[in-house]
């Protein structure tokens, strides 16, 4: 493993049963019915409630970790993503840190560090914008002389 470079951890939303039900309600059936007829509307009504079921379910994702590896050899660069349960990728973690040396980067803690920084920057030109628009909505006095 002495070719690793680049080591990353993040979190990972798995919609498998929203996905899965989905697949079943685009699903269209070998026989085909008239427009319009009885058959007709109801695949279109188990279709929908499949579909609202898949919506229904993809409120309630799989939470996963994702590593991923990045290594070089004769053939180039290479990545491979690991998606594992919190338990098994944060043992991975320490095996590979173990093994390389390398720490790895943690992409869940460096977006949560930009939507803050962001969010800040956010705020500092909403205050400037407010000043600008009092300095401009304050009445000229003019000066008599």
């Amino acid at each position: 493993m002495k070719t690793v470079t680049e080591i990353s951890r993040d979190d990972h939303k798995d919609y498998a049963v929203s996905r899965w039900l989905m697949n079943a309600a685009t699903q269209r059936s070998s026989e085909h019915h008239r427009f319009g007829s009885r058959a007709h509307r109801e695949d279109l009504e188990a279709s929908l409630g499949l579909a609202l079921l898949s919506t229904i379910a993809s409120l309630f994702p799989s939470h996963k970790e994702m590593v991923r590896l990045s290594w070089t050899d004769a053939q180039g660069r290479h990545d491979a993503d690991f998606y594992l349960g919190r338990s098994e990728g944060r043992a991975l973690l320490v095996e590979i840190k173990k093994q390389t040396g390398l720490e790895p980067r943690d992409l869940e803690k460096e977006r949560k560090e930009e939507e803050k920084r962001l969010k800040s920057l956010q705020r500092q030109n909403s205050q400037r914008s407010n000043e600008v628009r009092e300095k401009k909505s304050a009445p000229e006095v003019p000066i008599k002389e």
